[in-house]
């Protein structure tokens, strides 16, 4: 097996066999990314085909330019180029001279779009392989990439179309093209290209080419383009959070005034956009569930603001106070609140175990921290600032679970375990842990 489309058979010459008619999405290699759904394809048409008696079935051409057999590839009277396209793993590729099969091939795609399948479902299911971001180069670098495939992440500032193509310019630097027969794969979605991306910030997999000195990236899928505002959306919605248009623009307000303090001083490690939005805002939405919004909350080592600002747009009603001990953060946090206009917020210098930081004790209905220290620590800095019947939210990582329960053996009757959730971070499928805790006896 070479990937989902192409195939190795025990002829004398250990042939590549093509598969006629499609295109299944690249898969990742040690020196390039991947396409969303490219595994899965590979999966499907490995376990179809590997190890079996073939039957290959060949049009008018029979090899392309690359020196592969191209045919339809059958087991008994199973074609598997059109289970492919049926399970939604593969879009149609037709050479004109090759044309036989077109119904067939074409009824099976419409098939796997009416059932929302493999590529034709929500965009949200679609992310990219792990370990991508690897491949994410600067813009002003792509010209070095000819021929590779990268990724690439940008605005889109202006837009072309005709008849036979949409262009769109990101930052003067690369032409991402779309051509005339793969605008419908996006008007499937509901997407206009040229409308829909423009003044946008989108992430694309592709390989660079140079055409009339300047370099470009065809793009056949919007799977392959993710923009900020759908990693927020369907990130959230996986978290069964919903946040609206008009809170998606005060999170993107957010994310640029991050990078700009970003560049000053130590906020985040994370210096990538797609990352930030995934690592820091979605991840601190996953808080939301277990969170009233007409209540106070507190977030102790708040330091870019996550996860209290995240939740405050998320969650209008809710009043939070922000407490970090570095100056410089708290200037960034009351310097966002202020260009956000965000309403009942606020930030504070101290330190959680300073009693004369300014924090009122036992009026807080959450305390919430994704500090790192040991689940002693946390917990007693938390429990003094908690009211009445108030919970302590700690945001762990994949350890947590075996962190709380060295922890309750340790410390057995100083706090319940009201809930705990264990899950992979939506998209980035990284594994995190949530735990509500309540102080007993309070």
């Amino acid at each position: 097996m070479l990937d989902g489309d192409t195939v190795i058979i025990d002829d004398a010459k250990h042939s590549r066999v093509r598969h006629r008619d499609i295109d299944t999405p690249e898969i990742p290699l040690q020196n390039s990314p991947g396409d969303p759904m490219s595994l899965e394809a590979w999966d499907f048409n490995s376990g179809l085909v590997e190890g079996k008696k073939v039957r290959l079935e060949f049009d008018e051409q029979k090899y392309d330019s690359y020196g592969r057999i191209i045919a339809h590839v059958y087991i008994d009277d199973l074609m598997v180029n059109e289970e492919l396209l049926k399970q939604g793993l593969a879009t149609v590729l037709i050479i004109e001279s090759n044309d036989n099969y077109s119904e067939i091939i074409s009824d099976a795609v419409n098939q796997a779009k009416k059932e929302r399948k493999g590529i034709w479902a929500n965009l949200s299911k679609l992310p990219p392989p792990e370990g991508n971001h690897r491949f994410l180069i600067d813009l002003d670098k792509v010209s070095r990439y000819e021929g590779k495939r990268v990724v690439i992440d940008g605005y889109v500032t202006d837009t072309r179309k005709s008849d036979k193509v949409i262009v769109l310019n990101m930052q003067d630097m690369i032409d991402i093209v779309i051509f005339s027969d793969d605008i419908e794969n996006f008007e499937y979605f509901g997407i206009e290209p040229d409308n829909y991306y423009k003044n946008k910030h989108v992430e694309v997999i592709g390989r660079v080419r140079m055409w009339k000195g300047k370099p470009s990236m065809v793009v056949y899928h919007p799977m392959l383009m993710m923009t900020l505002k759908e990693l927020l959306t369907e990130g959230a919605k996986e978290l069964g959070v919903r946040i609206s248009n008009s809170q998606i623009d005060l999170f993107l307000s957010y994310l640029e005034n991050l990078k700009i303090w970003n560049d000053r001083i130590n906020l985040t490690a994370i210096k990538n956009e797609r990352e930030i939005v995934l690592h820091h805002f979605v991840d601190s939405l996953s808080a939301a569930p277990f969170i009233n919004d007409d209540k106070k909350l507190l977030d102790i080592g708040s330091g870019g603001g996550f996860p209290g600002i995240p939740l405050k747009i998320a969650l209008p009603e809710l009043e939070v106070t922000l407490l970090d001990s570095v100056n410089k953060k708290v200037s960034f946090l009351n310097d966002t609140i202020r260009k956000l206009q965000l309403k009942n917020i606020r930030a504070i210098w101290g330190r959680a175990e300073d009693e004369n930081n300014n924090i009122q004790r036992n009026s807080f209905n959450y305390v919430i921290t994704r500090a790192v220290g040991s689940f002693e620590e946390i917990v007693s800095l938390c429990t003094p600032y908690l009211a009445e019947n108030g919970i302590i939210i700690l945001m762990r990582g994949k350890r947590g679970i075996s962190e709380w329960n060295e922890y309750e053996k340790k410390n057995p009757g100083i706090v319940k375990l009201l809930d705990n959730k264990e899950f992979e971070l939506p998209i980035s499928n990284q594994k995190r842990s949530l735990f509500v805790l309540k102080p007993i006896g309070q």
